[in-house]
């Protein structure tokens, strides 16, 4: 034997390369910031593609119930006032409605 325990023969076995503190992971895993822009620039491109589906769909609920004229005007009124879809709008009680026609 060469008088050393199992530990201090495993230490030399796997040299540390000074990376990771001896975690056996590089560090560049845990850049952050990188990790944060790019979920930013992900969400971001999400809702841009997005931000047109509820007007859209809501375009289409108008015309589909008989609605004519400057429907993508009403539909833009509705999102700018927070009722994004036609579900919220056929949910919305009497005092909504009316808030939401009054402009």
């Amino acid at each position: 034997r060469n008088g050393r325990g199992p530990a201090q023969q495993q230490q030399q076995q796997q040299p540390d390369s000074g990376r990771g503190a001896g975690l056996n992971v590089d560090p560049c895993y845990f850049d952050y910031e990188a990790s944060y822009r790019s979920r930013q620039a992900a969400r971001g491109a999400e809702l841009g593609a997005n931000a047109q589906a509820p007007e859209a769909e809501m375009v289409q609920f108008l015309r589909a119930n008989g609605l004519e004229g400057h429907v993508q005007a009403y539909a833009k009124s509705f999102a700018l006032q927070g009722v994004l879809s036609p579900t919220e709008l056929v949910l919305a009680d009497d005092a909504r409605l009316s808030k939401l026609l009054s402009g």
